[in-house]
């Protein structure tokens, strides 16, 4: 018989330890590296970023899978739809993420940056999240204040998880109507422990940041992110495997 190990609590304790593992190993570097391999290891285009990137690609190709996967696992989607277009939006959601992590690859093909792009990007870079409108800093590299805080596109992405992977698994674990709801909308409910390791990831940057360098604090922030699409990868392939494990009830049982 399959076992869904990911509804096993001794499964899922499990998975959980090996996340915290290497989100633990990824942020003990900040403690053994000197501040030059600091630099060398989180620069742009340096490991951690690639790495991110790669787990964000991964990503994609499972929430893809899952879209592909969900025409079959006899789901009942809303307004008659056959396949659950949730999976297709986190899958482009996530493949925007991978994009924008290596700048669409601008470095990798040695692209120019176009001077009409480069005027507005505070990195002179081909993506979104520098733009000046959407950056955390202004044109002074000063963080900025107020309803400018609100649509950087860092705070936005924080919103979001935070409201996808902890509000929305809390408010289905406890609020009956909304669980209704929220199961006749097909809405894929991550689990919450994951949503709770990416507060607990959010947080440890900013607790360290008054008691270190510059250098530290700049690569704890990327490793964050790296961090953070390890915590997506885990939740797309937590939703894949369920529906896999549907699937394979379900041709059991006919």
């Amino acid at each position: 018989m399959h076992v869904n190990w990911t509804k096993s609590k001794r499964g899922l304790l499990i998975f959980l330890m090996t996340l915290i593992g290497l989100m633990s190993l990824n942020y003990s570097v900040l403690f053994f590296l000197n501040a030059k391999n600091l630099f060398y290891w989180t620069r742009e285009d340096g490991f951690v970023e690639y790495f991110g990137a790669i787990l964000y690609l991964g990503a994609t190709i499972i929430a893809a899978s899952a879209f592909f996967q969900s025409s079959k696992t006899g789901g009942n989607y809303p307004f008659k739809m056959k396949r659950n277009y949730f999976y297709l939006l986190l899958a482009l959601l996530f493949f925007f993420c991978f994009g924008e992590e290596i700048s669409w690859g601008q470095r990798i093909f040695h692209v120019k940056t176009p001077d009409y792009i480069s005027e507005v990007n505070a990195q002179q870079e081909i993506n979104i999240h520098n733009l000046n409108v959407f950056h955390g800093r202004d044109e002074a590299n000063q963080r900025k204040s107020g309803i400018e805080v609100w649509y950087s596109l860092a705070r936005i992405f924080s919103l979001f998880w935070f409201t996808y992977c902890f509000l929305i698994p809390l408010i289905y674990r406890y609020i009956r109507k909304a669980s209704v709801f929220l199961n006749w909308l097909a809405l894929p409910i991550p689990s919450i422990w994951l949503g709770i390791l990416m507060i607990v990831n959010y947080g440890f940057p900013k607790a360290i940041e008054n008691n270190h360098s510059y250098w530290i604090n700049r690569a704890a922030t990327e490793i964050k992110e790296a961090n953070l699409a390890l915590l997506f990868l885990a939740v797309i392939w937590i939703l894949y495997w369920n529906d896999r494990h549907k699937l394979r009830q379900n041709s059991v049982s006919t």
